[in-house]
């Protein structure tokens, strides 16, 4: 994964790949953001802006979500069950 830093955030004109996290990494963060805090910004910010959380054992109508897709959904979703 390349991740793109903008004009901003670059010391320079050109664009220049930032450092990316490894897949340990994100997957420390996601269960630190979730199941240890429950951080609902910081849980969505795990996902890509069109990214998909699923949970496809919870059964129809419980209270926790089974699919969720987008980062904003993912992040009112949840700060809602965490309340």
């Amino acid at each position: 994964m390349i991740v793109w830093l903008s004009k901003s955030e670059s010391k320079s004109d050109s664009r220049e790949p930032a450092v990316s996290r490894t897949p340990q990494q994100i997957f420390e963060t996601y269960l630190y953001a979730g199941a240890m805090t429950r951080n609902a910004d910081a849980l969505a910010e795990t996902f890509a802006a069109d990214g998909v959380f699923e949970a496809p054992l919870m059964p129809a109508g419980a209270t926790f979500p089974r699919r969720l897709v987008g980062r904003d959904a993912i992040r009112s979703a949840m700060a809602a069950y965490y309340e």
